[in-house]
C-alpha cells in the first residue's frame, strides 16, 4: 500500500473516531436528559447513577445507555425505559437498585457518576 493509501485509511480512522466520540457526547446528554425527564414523573427518584462503556474507553458503537435507579417503582420501569429511549439515541438498560443484589450495587455504584444533585459537569472525562 502506497503512501496515499495510508493516508487515506489515517483520514478514514480519524473520522471514525470522532463520529464515536459524538455519539458518546449525545449518550451522556441523553442520560442528563433522562433523569431530569425520569425524576419529573416519578419524584419520588432518590438517585440516578449513569455506568458503563459511557464513561469509558470501551465506548463502542453499539453501547447501550446504563442507568442505575433509586426510588423507582417496580411497576415503572418498563415505562421509564420508554421515556430513557425518547431522550436520545442509545437504546437504555434500566436497572433499580432495590433490584440486585448489594455487592453488585456497590460495584456499579463505585465506577458510576451520579446525575442527579451534580454540580461538576459530566461527560469528559473517561474512568475506568
Amino acid at each position: 500500500m502506497g503512501i496515499h493509501g495510508l493516508e487515506a485509511w489515517r483520514r478514514r480512522f480519524g473520522a471514525d473516531r470522532e463520529a464515536l466520540e459524538r455519539r458518546r457526547l449525545s449518550g451522556v446528554q441523553q442520560a442528563r436528559r433522562t433523569a431530569a425527564a425520569l425524576r419529573e414523573i416519578w419524584p419520588g427518584i432518590r438517585q440516578i447513577w449513569l455506568f458503563g462503556s459511557l464513561l469509558t474507553d470501551g465506548f463502542h458503537e453499539d453501547s447501550d445507555l446504563d442507568l442505575l435507579l433509586e426510588g423507582l417503582p417496580a411497576e415503572a420501569l418498563i415505562e421509564a425505559t420508554g421515556v430513557a429511549e425518547r431522550c436520545g439515541p442509545l437504546t437504555p438498560d434500566l436497572k433499580r437498585c432495590e433490584d440486585l443484589d448489594p455487592t453488585l450495587r456497590q460495584r456499579l455504584q463505585r465506577r458510576a457518576r451520579p446525575l442527579l444533585g451534580v454540580t461538576a459537569p459530566l461527560g469528559d472525562e473517561h474512568a475506568t
